[in-house]
């Protein structure tokens, strides 16, 4: 577990990381500088209709590039890379034609008439955006991991770039589609020729077999990648039924995650799953639970603090971010904040290295129907504050049906299955660090003064605690001490 943190994956950690900070400060000039109205149809287009989109359309020909590409000979994987960008290229366009097509209907379905003209000119980044899906897994099997990253901080900043400069220069929402398009489109040229360029054109040929082989394999791997997907939308799909754009933008800005807490979880679970595969196959279950319990343990003392910090100052940096106009959202966001410590959990990559897929989309699918009934139930019965309840409730039962997969898989009592102890001492390590965080804040009057006090009060207690309580043991420390040594060297190179 020393080495659990690759180069390869610190690197995407490092580009996912910036491009969360970067599009979290888009929210914020994009809240100061836009009218609410526009705010709630921007986040419309983004989040409840470009997310959903894309993921269908994609097909899940992205993924199938790590499986075909890594297995196949060196005459064939030309073809795989080359069919997969064209056949995504052919994708987006589809998707454009659909999304202008259908403008007026989605407009009046919403009853938002602005979407008849912000969608036509939207779907051009939508055709972008879906036709350079395969970048990150490509660039990856390229052994091209800081261009991945690179790329991901360029695609923040260039949403950035084409929705605040736009709104600064007193230009309307359609001004800033039309920068984002024309973006999206230079980002396809960019990276479609650095992909060009690990072609093997002396073995390219394409091949209808080889084709429908991939597609056989992306069709329901993209059906399952979807189905997550939209149940992680279904409040932002639902909720502009029922709110004016004005409110929804206060709902879309509140209701959202720690920006790099999933980053963590997600890739510290695709490191450890080729070694969960590999144990499985040889039958050993207890270094198998070892792995995983350690990963998860490891995972908790970064998310469980999160969790705890912003639970307790997000009265204040919630409007010291996104402004007393969207106060409103602060407990959005506290009800989301309990989402976070679910992403140290990892059970999704555990099934997946187990081979069980198929049950991993029989829980998705349940968790999508009953992600738009209880949203749409919770709307009615709790209100504004109701969908990320339901949302947070669902969320949990889903991981309620993998842990007992998991210990049926294995074979193991409860007891087993889930390091309780160690994970408890976590918890009220970052519960007790977390107090002392809250009454930090009460203290100084300013909220950016009290939120720095409440940050180093927090780390000040919490990582005592931590030695105190033997979480963290010589492995950790290890792995601090090498990676201190690592940054000395970098700054002394400078």
């Amino acid at each position: 577990m020393s080495k659990l943190l690759s180069d390869k994956a610190a690197h995407l950690m490092a580009g996912e990381g910036a491009g969360a900070v970067i599009r979290m400060v888009t929210r914020m000039v994009l809240v100061r500088v836009m009218l609410q109205e526009q705010v709630g149809l921007w986040q419309m287009l983004m989040q409840t209709i470009n997310g959903p989109v894309v993921s269908i359309f994609a097909l899940g020909l992205p993924g199938s590039l790590i499986y075909f590409v890594s297995r196949s000979k060196k005459s064939e994987r030309s073809a795989y890379i080359a069919q997969a960008m064209i056949a995504l290229f052919v994708l987006g366009v589809l998707a454009c034609a659909a999304l202008v097509i259908s403008a007026p209907w989605i407009a009046a379905l919403y009853d938002k008439p602005e979407l008849a003209g912000l969608l036509p000119l939207f779907s051009l980044f939508v055709l972008f955006e879906i036709s350079v899906t395969y970048t990150r897994r490509l660039f990856v099997l390229y052994e091209r991991t800081l261009l991945a990253a690179g790329l991901i901080i360029m695609d923040s900043v260039g949403l950035l770039v084409c929705f605040a400069v736009p709104a600064l220069l007193g230009e309307g929402l359609g001004t800033c589609v039309r920068w984002l398009g024309a973006f999206a489109g230079g980002r396809m040229l960019f990276t479609t020729i650095m992909a060009l360029q690990g072609l093997q054109w002396g073995n390219l040929r394409l091949s209808w077999r080889l084709f429908r082989r991939q597609m056989a394999y992306a069709a329901p791997l993209g059906f399952s990648s979807a189905v997550p997907a939209i149940a992680g939308r279904a409040d932002k799909m639902i909720m502009p039924f029922y709110l004016p754009a004005e409110r929804f933008a206060v709902y879309s800005i509140g209701a959202m995650q720690v920006p790099f807490a999933e980053t963590i979880g997600t890739s510290i679970a695709t490191v450890i799953s080729p070694r969960i595969a590999v144990m499985h196959r040889d039958g050993d279950v207890a270094g198998l639970l070892k792995l995983w319990h350690d990963a998860t343990i490891r995972a908790s003392m970064f998310l469980l603090p999160v969790f705890t910090l912003f639970m307790a100052v997000s009265d204040k940096v919630f409007p010291l971010l996104f402004t007393n106009k969207y106060a409103d959202g602060v407990w959005l966001f506290r009800i989301c904040l309990f989402g976070v410590p679910m992403f140290a959990l990892m059970q999704g990559a555990v099934l997946a290295a187990l081979g069980r897929t198929k049950f991993i989309l029989g829980v998705s699918a349940c968790r999508t129907v009953l992600t738009i009934g209880a949203t749409i139930a919770s709307i009615h019965l709790i209100g504004f504050y109701g969908p990320p309840m339901a949302m947070v409730a669902v969320g949990l039962l889903a991981r309620a049906a993998m842990f007992c997969r998991i210990k049926r898989e294995l074979k193991v009592d409860w007891a087993e299955v889930w390091p309780v102890r160690r994970w408890l001492a976590v918890l009220s390590v970052a519960l007790v660090s977390g107090a002392a965080a809250w009454g930090a804040s009460r203290v100084l009057p300013g909220m950016l003064e009290a939120c720095l006090l409440a940050g180093v009060v927090m780390t000040a207690v919490y990582v005592p605690l931590l030695f105190a309580f033997g979480a963290i043991d010589e492995k950790d420390r290890e792995l601090i001490r090498h990676n201190w040594k690592r940054i000395r060297r970098l700054f002394r190179r400078k």
